[in-house]
């Protein structure tokens, strides 16, 4: 049995985290992201939101500090300026991380 692991991480995405080194990324994603068809893997979490998701990895796994751009996120709508309530919440979350979130297109 594992001491202090979040029960959200499951033996997959342990294993899969585990596996990951420098430069690896990980896509978290909600349910209307094509993952099917774009992931390399794919672990479900149907059920969880992504804030939740991302505090369960961060609390294994830091973010790579030696890149300019470590975490990403989308523009809503291909608009970089539009700040929807749940990216205000996923920049909490990688602030201790010191680190730019890059806005996608």
């Amino acid at each position: 049995m594992l001491i202090g692991i979040d029960p959200l991480l499951g033996p997959e995405l342990l294993m899969i985290l585990r596996a990951m080194g420098h430069g690896d990324e990980i896509a978290i994603v909600d349910g209307n992201y094509p993952a099917d068809t774009d992931a390399t893997r794919l672990v479900r979490m149907d059920g969880h939101d992504v804030p939740r998701v991302a505090r369960a990895i961060l609390s294994v796994m830091p973010l790579d500090s030696f890149v300019p751009q470590t975490a990403f996120r989308p523009a809503a709508d291909n608009d970089p300026g539009r700040q929807e309530p749940i990216f205000a919440e996923f920049e909490k979350l990688v602030a201790p991380f010191k680190l730019d979130v890059l806005v996608g297109k």
